[in-house]
């Protein structure tokens, strides 16, 4: 709905200012090569309101929930994605000149080198502070794939006009700034899951700055005055604060009235907007993907404490074992066992859920006992809820101690007579445990 509005109404404003040949901010000389103000300033300005006008997750920022709780769910799709990006974006700024003829290669040429100078020093830049931040220990991929995609935002606005050597300075602080944009976010409690704000607000503001600082008028196939450092004084400076402030304020404005308009429509309450843009708390709780498609995700990497690799298995194996742990309401606990009833109403020790050598596979197996596809934490919980109210017909493992009896699926108080201590688990409501369930 909000996609629809903007590419239909608010951007065709800005893209019209700085682009069209009659355009206000184009006539007085405003530049601006590929989209860092109307495309990049301009959606950072709609996703900072965005966020302020929603509010944090539940327990994002109180203390009642992990940080782990909070991390991307795959870093190796981040950085798939951030490869892909990183290719179509040499030719998105390359194809900005829209044509080969005349002077125009010359200049589709200087884009496609300033572009993959400055997104390497960017990304180089991003790995140090990573290093840094983490006393020389890790490399965090969001910090690095922020990074890198900052400094490509910079990129937009001033491949065309600048010499090599100016774009590595130019992606070196596009991605410091990207990133320490997210860090102010993040303390002022505005919960940015993407770092979007920091990528295509601050990155795009430093791209269009860079422009009024590093501009050379004296390229072939441009036409641009040059920038300060150039000797073109401060106008050109000057003309790039203008467009910065005239597309901040009309996103400002659009998105505020926008997302003012859409909450109180569905909330009927004109004083709490808010209620009507947030899902309900079972569906967050649930997660949209699985609550709406029944999509769960399995969190195939990162630590405890949301940072992403050591680089050592055995981290890893500690971040399985703490999944499942998790999973069964005890983090302090060392085993999990399952105490399975037998016909004479005996019990005894099924099994145990992992052991310190093969916790890992034992943990698929799990999964695969009770039907999941993948999935995390929560999702292994929601299943283990599921079984506990009967409504999950997952198969006994062939080596269960379940009587034939059982065979068909587990009853109402299979849990509980086989000794599962789901006394901690969070409650899941029914309507979760069904969406997240892969049969």
């Amino acid at each position: 709905c909000f996609f629809s509005f903007v590419a239909i109404i608010a951007y065709g404003f800005p893209a019209h200012w700085v682009w069209a040949s009659d355009g206000w901010l184009n006539a007085m000389g405003a530049y601006d090569f590929a989209g860092a103000g109307p495309v990049h300033v301009f959606g950072g300005m709609n996703g900072l309101v965005g966020i302020y006008m929603l509010g944090p997750r539940t327990g994002r920022f109180d203390g009642t929930r992990p940080k782990s709780d909070f991390r991307p769910v795959s870093q190796t799709s981040m950085m798939f994605g951030l490869f892909m990006l990183w290719w179509g974006w040499i030719g998105f700024n390359c194809g900005s000149t829209f044509g080969i003829t005349g002077t125009k290669w010359i200049v589709a040429t200087r884009a496609a080198i300033t572009t993959v100078s400055s997104t390497g020093m960017g990304g180089a830049v991003a790995i140090a502070y990573s290093m840094y931040k983490t006393n020389w220990k890790m490399v965090e991929v969001e910090d690095v794939v922020n990074g890198i995609l900052g400094s490509l935002v910079t990129s937009s606005a001033v491949c065309s006009v600048i010499h090599t050597y100016e774009s590595l300075v130019l992606g070196a602080v596009g991605a410091l700034v990207a990133l320490a944009t997210n860090k102010v976010v993040l303390r002022m409690h505005l919960d940015d899951v993407v770092g979007a704000v920091g990528v295509h607000l601050g990155a795009g503001i430093w791209g269009l700055i860079g422009v009024g600082l590093f501009a050379d008028g004296n390229l072939p196939g441009v036409e641009i005055s040059s920038g300060l450092f150039r000797g073109g004084g401060v106008r050109l400076l000057g003309l790039q604060v203008l467009l910065i402030v005239v597309i901040v304020l009309w996103a400002l404005l659009f998105s505020s009235i926008f997302f003012y308009l859409t909450g109180i429509a569905i909330s009927r309450d004109w004083k709490n907007p808010r209620a009507g843009l947030r899902v309900s708390r079972e569906e967050e709780e649930c997660g949209a993907d699985a609550y709406l498609h029944g999509v769960v995700f399995l969190h195939d990497d990162g630590n405890e404490d949301g940072s992403s690799f050591h680089g050592n298995s055995s981290e890893a194996t500690k971040r399985e074992r703490n999944d499942v742990e998790v999973a069964f309401g005890s983090e302090e606990r060392k085993h999990v066992q399952i105490e399975a009833t037998e016909a004479n109403n005996s019990s005894r020790t099924c099994g145990k859920i992992y052991d310190e050598e093969k916790e890992v596979e034992k943990r698929n197996s799990i999964l695969e006992h009770l039907s999941l596809t993948s999935g995390t934490a929560s999702d292994l919980e929601v299943a283990v809820r599921m079984t506990e109210e009967g409504s999950c017909n997952a198969k006994p493992p062939q080596n269960s101690c379940v009587s034939n009896e059982q065979e068909d699926g587990f009853d109402d108080n299979m849990l509980s007579s086989n000794g599962i201590d789901v006394e901690s688990a969070r409650p899941v409501s029914p309507a979760c445990t069904r969406r997240s369930i892969v049969n």
